[in-house]
């Protein structure tokens, strides 16, 4: 189903762009927050008139006291008057706003061949049939014979089936979630290396301090000018070298940082050009070409071709369509993928028209274009797919979280579905969560209770008692809510990096709703690529501990819902419940926070969202 081509700003079509659309009286008000949108919108023919009133009884009223004046019996028949484009502009708005994205028939209840013939409608009946799903799926699994995968020597898995699902498991006996880093014991990231080291021969890394110790030095030329331009051409030359040259460069580097400049000329004028040079640095460095961010983008494109044989494809003997479960060395769930979760929980008919509303949403509101360097390969991304057009690609965040930088103040609602929409549009945003958006949650939620009961509480009482002012509605009446934020990923690429904002420990929950080839989900540190993240799949793992990306995708639209909650909400909400306050300052060398593994490619450049 291809996106719908841009209205023009001028045309007469229903399907206008809603940036300047008004709210009439009718409409129910942004403190409902879209709630009660699930039963459907309001009967037909009420709207504009009952504020306005009926043309037709204005002429009948004028024309009985005409004819009362003059004596004639019989009405006088009113002049026929043009119709107010105000109320016509008002009618269609508010048949925009009142059904848009509303199912009329309601939310299905998913999983109906889980349920059978049992009632399971309250909490605690929900909470039954997942711990019954848990231990089918847990002893199916225990009853099978592990078989090693791959070359490491630490991965085994089983295939088996459950209610007419393939299911296939794999247990990492080295990956211990328990750790500050769960992949110290592991060898299959650097197994990965090994078989990236030719590519990596072919393209030699650029290291950052060197750049800046060559572009320092030729900045001791009173020819110097542009930072920008010396640097630029500081990274070529780095690139021409043979990398066994850069030792003696290192001990320069580093006797310029002891300040023994003295072997330099002009040592004032060096260090001041030197400052200069790294003050143009700063900015530079945050573009797309970086000395090596685009270098680490194009290795992983090249470890997720599966033409390249560097990553493993997990599947049920090749069908990527079964359910992947990996868990660690304690038998805790590190990835959950349901490649049909959609369809098995409700059935094609919802997934086409969470498709469709999708669409429709996204043309009527555009995605937020603004740029950050999980997507800086969105320039590449567009040259290779020319169907996409600017306007199409973007992220969007909705629900609550502290802005960056401000960890330590108030929570409030994310600028994508507060200050940055119109009335008309935040409207248009409830409904759309409330309907298709629910749908997610509910799938979500259920295989998260599967998994993660206790973690899952914890999440649902950080949104409970988050601010009422900051969070946005809950999206399935009689449910907890269990996320805090979502994140729409539109049209755009993913680069390698790690949910470092998120709760630690924590899982992300991912759907994707899309008509695309490709866009594997890749985990370089678990080795593999997973084919079945694809159109309808429902994903749950742990996007604090796992630096992922998407791999290459063409198609004509993607659309990826990320739902979390951040950190730092957590513990000001935690806070809060404790001692009354909403948040206190913070001394990050106290604060204990755990460590990462080691990555440079990625931690030196991670923005902070989604």
């Amino acid at each position: 189903m291809p996106p719908k081509k841009r209205a023009k700003k001028d045309g007469g079509s229903d399907d206008v762009k809603m940036e300047d659309a008004p709210l009439t009286g009718s409409s129910k008000s942004n403190n409902n927050r879209g709630n009660d949108q699930t039963d459907g919108g309001r009967e037909e023919g009420s709207g504009p008139s009952e504020l306005f009133g009926s043309n037709n009884d204005q002429g009948n009223d004028q024309g009985g006291k005409e004819g009362k004046e003059g004596g004639v019996s019989s009405q006088i028949p009113p002049k026929e008057k043009k119709p107010d484009p105000r109320t016509q502009t008002l009618r269609r708005y508010e048949a925009l706003l009142e059904n848009r994205f509303v199912w009329q028939d309601g939310k299905p209840e998913p999983f109906a061949n889980l349920r059978g013939d049992d009632t399971v409608s309250t909490p605690v009946e929900w909470e039954i049939l997942e711990e019954r799903t848990r231990n089918e799926l847990l002893e199916r699994r225990k009853n099978c014979s592990p078989t090693p995968e791959g070359t490491e020597g630490e991965i085994f898995s089983v295939d088996f089936e459950w209610r007419e699902r393939r299911v296939h498991c794999e247990t990492f006996t080295n990956v211990d979630l328990s750790l500050p880093n769960p992949f110290t014991n592991s060898a299959i990231l650097a197994e990965v290396d090994r078989k990236l080291a030719d590519w990596d021969n072919q393209h030699p890394k650029v290291h950052q301090k060197l750049v800046q110790l060559v572009a320092a030095k030729k900045a001791t030329d009173k020819a110097f000018e542009n930072s920008e331009a010396l640097i630029s051409e500081a990274v070529s030359m780095i690139r021409s070298r043979n990398p066994n040259e850069w030792e003696d460069m290192q001990k320069d580097y580093d006797a310029v940082l002891k300040k023994k400049v003295k072997d330099f000329p002009l040592p004032a004028e060096y260090k001041k050009r030197y400052d200069s040079v790294q003050r143009a640095w700063k900015d530079w460095s945050r573009q797309d070409e970086t000395t090596d961010k685009k270098r680490n983008n194009d290795r992983n494109r090249y470890a997720s071709d599966k033409t390249n044989n560097i990553l493993r494809r997990p599947s049920y003997n090749g069908d990527c369509n079964a359910i992947y479960v990996a868990f660690d060395n304690s038998d805790k769930m590190i990835i959950f993928l349901d490649p049909e979760g959609i369809q098995t929980a409700y059935d094609g008919n919802i997934l086409d028209q969470m498709k469709r509303d999708a669409c429709d949403f996204y043309f009527l509101k555009e995605p937020n274009p603004g740029g950050n360097k999980r997507h800086i390969s969105q320039s590449d991304h567009m040259m290779r797919n020319r169907k996409l057009k600017p306007w199409q690609c973007g992220s969007d965040h909705y629900g609550h979280w502290h802005p960056q930088a401000h960890e330590n103040g108030p929570i409030i609602e994310t600028a994508d579905s507060h200050e940055k929409v119109t009335a008309t549009q935040k409207q248009l945003l409830l409904q759309f969560l409330s309907n298709t958006g629910g749908c997610m949650t509910r799938l979500l939620d259920f295989w998260f209770g599967v998994w993660e009961r206790d973690l899952r509480l914890r999440y649902r009482n950080i949104y409970r008692d988050s601010p009422e002012f900051a969070r946005l509605p809950p999206t399935n009446r009689g449910h907890d809510e269990t996320y805090c934020l979502r994140v729409s990923v539109c049209n755009r690429p993913t680069d390698y990096h790690r949910d470092h904002k998120d709760i630690e420990g924590g899982l992300v929950g991912l759907v994707q709703i899309s008509d695309f080839e490709g866009a594997a989900m890749c985990m370089n540190q678990l080795g593999i690529a997973l084919d079945g993240y694809k159109d309808g799949a429902a994903l749950l793992f742990r996007g604090t501990e796992i630096y992922h990306y998407i791999s290459d995708w063409t198609g004509d639209f993607r659309y990826a819902f990320d739902h979390t909650t951040h950190s730092s909400v957590g513990k000001a909400v935690e806070l809060h419940r404790e001692t009354g306050k909403l948040a206190e300052p913070k001394d990050d060398k106290k604060s204990g926070k755990r460590k990462r593994s080691p990555s440079p490619e990625a931690e030196e450049g991670e923005e902070e969202e989604h």
